[in-house]
């Protein structure tokens, strides 16, 4: 499936901001069927080598400020971070972490075609994934189209925060053929343990697969900036997943 970005005005944009560590790079992309997206990027840090790319998709906020952290952490260890507006057909944009942007984000997740959405995902994939080596990566609400893309063998490895919905494909895990890195809260209200159960019955016989619960750590605890998140439990879930990573690019 291709991916095809707009050369008109109006199609596509490239705005370029950088610091003296990073390149951030904000595109409009076009996608196969005329439907446009925005693309937030960083870029390794300036003047070092970049190791791969990283397709992030976002908590049900979106790409804020606070998700933008979670793209410098990776663009921090050489890794091109990439993170598509993917709620776009809802409605576009970041949403505010209050209680009220909560249930607005929540009814943006309900209506989103979870089957157009990951046609858009595997677009968004097949035209970065030309450029070296590529991996994807999910928190919150998106793990659940980050498994999917790793189901369906999209990318060479996956690494998952804290998210819901799982289990509904534990009958599918055994599939899958690369890395999974999947990091849960132990006190996590939203993702019950019977939910992780499922899951850890699914990969139980997948080597591919590894699985951490947090103690302590509740739903959206590698967010830094949220109130939720937990310093330690954020730290220690990206170091595990990072070295998934770097050791699936060193073989």
């Amino acid at each position: 499936m291709s991916f095809s970005v707009g050369s008109d005005a109006d199609l596509w944009h490239c705005q370029y901001m950088s610091n003296t560590d990073f390149l951030h790079i904000d595109e409009v992309c076009r996608l196969r069927d005329g439907f446009t997206m925005e693309v937030s990027i960083d870029e390794p840090r300036l003047g070092a080598s970049r190791r791969a790319s990283i397709l992030l998709l976002s908590p049900i906020f979106g790409v804020d400020p606070v998700f933008s952290r979670t793209m410098r952490e990776w663009a921090a260890v050489g890794y091109r971070a990439i993170a598509p507006d993917y709620f776009a057909r809802v409605f576009p944009g970041p949403v505010p972490h209050t209680d009220e942007g909560f249930h607005k984000a929540i009814g943006r997740v309900k209506a989103v075609d979870r089957e157009l959405l990951l046609v858009d995902l595997k677009e968004m994939a097949s035209r970065f994934a030309n450029d070296g080596p590529f991996f994807i990566g999910g928190y919150c609400a998106g793990g659940e189209p980050a498994l999917r893309l790793a189901i369906d063998g999209i990318g060479r490895g996956c690494v998952i925060f804290h998210a819901a919905r799982l289990g509904h494909y534990s009958d599918r895990l055994a599939k899958i053929a690369s890395p999974l890195d999947i990091h849960f809260g132990g006190a996590d209200t939203l993702v019950p343990m019977e939910e992780v159960e499922r899951v850890r019955a699914g990969a139980a016989d997948n080597p591919n697969i590894s699985i951490t619960i947090h103690p302590n750590a509740v739903h959206g605890f590698t967010q830094d900036g949220s109130r939720n998140f937990q310093r330690e439990a954020a730290a220690s879930s990206f170091a595990a997943a990072r070295t998934v990573l770097d050791q699936t690019l060193a073989h």
